[in-house]
């Protein structure tokens, strides 16, 4: 009887994790770049400057003294689910490219996860979740000419901003697409999944003894 209780202890909390992880959403807006910004291609000009991208809720930034443009184009091949639009960005220096502000500074959950597809024809590319300002590159890549997925946790707490960024000196040309941010639970909400879980399974018992 001890060992059943267990096996459906564990059963219950497995749903009520299942459940948590359904209930996670993207944070992003626009996370595919489908929905033009209205703004055609843009272009960027200098240094410490935010400015319109090709995509809804997407803006642009060059931390440097650059030349930055985006414009939404057709993927290049080998991305399952990708759309009708993947954005291309072009920039002239590093430390520059897109972000988008998904939470008002110092808010947010304290632990998230940023991933992005990109695909680098020029340099080297990164990507970071942060917060506002504060947000660094959490992963890079300088693999070419292929589609390469970049996931890591948020380098900076809270986590309200995301970013896609040059990382290489002479700048880069790279696609983005399928960007996506998802909260983590902290310690504390998954300890009560599992008493929940387990009180759920210790009244279900109390039913079939009675």
């Amino acid at each position: 009887m001890k060992v059943e209780m267990r096996n459906r202890a564990w059963t219950a909390l497995g749903v009520f994790a299942l459940s948590a992880g359904m209930a996670s959403a993207n944070l992003l807006s626009n996370p595919g770049f489908e929905t033009p910004s209205g703004f055609g291609n843009t272009v960027l000009v200098g240094s410490d400057l935010s400015g319109n991208s090709a995509a809804q809720d997407w803006l642009m930034w060059n931390n440097t003294n650059a030349v930055s443009s985006t414009g939404l184009y057709t993927p290049p091949p080998g991305l399952a689910g990708s759309g009708t639009y993947s954005i291309l960005v072009t920039t002239s220096g590093d430390d520059n490219g897109i972000y988008q502000t998904f939470l008002p500074g110092n808010t947010g959950p304290n632990s998230a996860i940023g991933s992005v597809w990109v695909y680098v024809l020029q340099g080297s590319v990164g990507m970071g979740t942060g917060n506002g300002g504060d947000t660094l590159l959490d992963t890079t890549t300088s693999v070419h000419d292929q589609w390469v997925q970049l996931s890591a946790p948020n380098g900076v707490s809270p986590a309200n901003e995301f970013i896609v960024y040059s990382a290489s000196a002479g700048g880069a040309t790279f696609y983005v697409d399928n960007a996506d941010v998802e909260a983590v639970p902290e310690p504390a909400a998954w300890a009560g999944l599992a008493l929940g879980a387990v009180a759920l399974v210790r009244r279900r018992a109390k039913r079939s003894a009675a």
